[in-house]
């Protein structure tokens, strides 16, 4: 079995991801759009947010950041669970550092706190159980896929 390796450590990537944290940031629209088309459930149970291909989080906190906004707007008390997934290997110290550290992280949002998850395993597989996602997120991983999914976006 071949092991994928993760990012570079020690915030490498972080510090090489301008034009990445550029894109996600243009598809701030298109979350807004989906959470609005998104049947919420009961009031007592979680939106579950999935962050595809993580990595460290500089890039995608803000899109999960967004889409958690998105939902409390329309559900203040909504619970939240934001799942970031990305291979083993990754540099999951400096992603859940960068959760903590970032001045605009979803976790100094107001409301119920979010509970962040990690899911340590190819975004090829399975990365949450069946059915339990209700919006996934992966702005700057999609070039890793074979081919594009096509989403059309209501």
């Amino acid at each position: 079995m071949t092991t994928t390796e993760g990012m570079k450590g020690g915030g490498y990537y972080d510090d090489h991801s301008e034009y990445q944290r550029h894109v996600a940031a243009t598809g701030t629209s298109y979350i807004d759009d989906c959470v609005a088309a998104l049947p919420l459930p009961l009031s007592d149970r979680a939106v579950v947010i999935v962050d595809y291909g993580a990595s460290t989080g500089a890039t995608s906190l803000a899109s999960v950041r967004s889409a958690i906004v998105a939902v409390r707007a329309r559900n203040p008390s909504q619970p939240v669970v934001a799942v970031h997934n990305d291979v083993p290997t990754n540099d999951w110290n400096q992603l859940f550092a960068n959760l903590l550290a970032l001045p605009d992280s979803y976790t100094k949002l107001s409301g119920p706190p979010v509970l962040p998850l990690a899911s340590a395993i190819s975004f090829f597989e399975p990365a949450v159980p069946t059915a339990s996602a209700h919006l996934g997120v992966s702005f700057s991983a999609a070039h890793w896929l074979r081919t594009q999914p096509s989403v059309t976006v209501p």
